[in-house]
């Protein structure tokens, strides 16, 4: 039977955050390239990049659109913004884009990508490029569109990425790569049900070149791949995470979370499932506490506002 951990943890004892030190340097706490930002979707790459920002990533760049650039710089000064992906010149873009991936840690690549025949073409090179560089690489909203409507876009071996899929998410890519439907998974589950969604993951991870999976729901359930799992705890694969969240579900939620995973993913020594988990488990209480405030009036701005009270409460000696 696989290890499964209900998440209620000492987040501040499991190394996800790199110690700081009046030694160091800026960059050197993670620095974070957000992949995405179109015309119609400037919300969504500000509020990855911010969430990377606030879980303690010192930079977050976001390659967008030309359209997206001033609203996202806009939104806000800490924000790197380059507006590189331009569709009329295509080699030229994804060459900047690739000396982008070589500057950071990690890669967040799908929040308002869109789904212009471009931004298919940019999916595919980030997922080509973060495996030949052997980038950490998170892989959420149009971005697993692609990889389920095009699988061939997927690299040999990427066991360095994440896939963080909501429920229609994880149903297309059940589809694509295993042609069947998913397994049900709540915060109810009997033990039998969590082994079979596991036994699910476990499949659909061999299938995605390795790469580690988050299955969005009532509980999330993360499913890491040995093969990206720290050396420091080889068996911490799979975790549950059933911390109390909000009855909110309005936009954005999804991108906070993709830019948490992708900062704690940055510079973490534990295990990327781990990683995950503690992302999960920020999102769901940042949700709660501004829907504790706020109510039906909750946004993702909100839970932005929230997410370093939560850090301080996960991470209280960081």
């Amino acid at each position: 039977m696989p290890r499964l951990r209900n998440v209620a943890a000492a987040w501040d004892s499991l190394r996800i955050l790199p110690a700081l030190s009046a030694s160091m340097h800026k960059g050197q706490s993670g620095r974070v390239l957000v992949v995405g930002g179109c015309f119609e979707y400037t919300g969504a790459p500000y509020f990855a990049a911010s969430a990377a920002l606030r879980c303690g990533a010192d930079l977050a760049y976001v390659a967008c659109t030309p359209e997206a650039a001033v609203p996202i710089k806009s939104y806000s000064p800490e924000l790197i913004v380059h507006p590189v992906l331009d569709g009329s010149s295509p080699i030229e873009s994804l060459g900047r884009v690739t000396e982008l991936i070589s500057r950071v840690h990690a890669v967040a690549i799908g929040s308002g990508l869109g789904r212009s025949e471009f931004a298919g073409e940019v999916t595919k090179a980030v997922l080509s490029e973060c495996a030949a560089q052997k980038k950490t690489l998170v892989i959420d909203g149009d971005a697993l569109f692609f990889l389920s409507e095009s699988p061939e876009i997927l690299p040999d071996s990427l066991p360095s990425g994440l896939a963080t899929a909501n429920a229609k998410e994880f149903e297309r890519l059940c589809e694509t790569f295993l042609k069947e439907i998913p397994c049900p998974i709540g915060s109810s589950s009997t033990e039998e049900e969590e082994e079979a969604a596991f036994s699910q993951l476990r499949s659909l991870s061999a299938k995605l070149s390795g790469m580690s999976i988050l299955r969005k729901g009532g509980s999330d359930i993360v499913f890491a791949s040995r093969d990206a799992t720290a050396v420091n705890d080889p068996e911490d694969v799979e975790w549950v995470v059933n911390a109390p969240s909000s009855l909110r579900r309005c936009g954005g939620q999804g991108d906070i979370l993709c830019g948490a995973s992708a900062a704690f993913l940055a510079r973490s020594s534990c295990s990327p499932a781990c990683c995950v988990a503690a992302a999960c488990t920020l999102t769901r209480s940042s949700a709660v506490r501004a829907f504790a405030e706020l109510g039906r009036s909750s946004t993702a701005s909100d839970m932005l506002h929230y997410v370093p009270k939560v850090m301080l409460d996960m991470f209280p000696s960081a």
